[in-house]
């Protein structure tokens, strides 16, 4: 079972509930992470396994981003993540 603010691991992967506060920094530290991961796919660009991971992980944190915001309602979000990486968001 998901708790606020810590990810509960489980043998499919692992969740975590966010609140409206948390989801709007977990939003933030997404948004970031694909920044930078946009950066290195520039820096790497010569290299393309690099430059493919990193454009991957720019596209991958970018659309959670967007999936939390959109579910990010009055009571927050349950985020889930399979080993495999497919992520589901659900509002609260």
């Amino acid at each position: 079972m998901a708790t606020y603010g810590k990810w509960t691991y489980h043998w499919w992967g692992y969740d975590r509930k966010f609140t409206h506060k948390q989801a709007n920094s977990y939003i933030s530290e997404l948004n970031a992470a694909a920044g930078g991961a946009g950066i290195a796919t520039g820096i790497f660009a010569e290299l393309p396994p690099i430059a493919g991971v990193a454009g991957m992980a720019t596209g991958y944190w970018t659309l959670l981003a967007s999936r939390v915001d959109a579910h990010n309602g009055k009571k927050g979000v349950l985020v889930s993540i399979t080993w495999a990486l497919v992520f589901s968001v659900e509002s609260l």
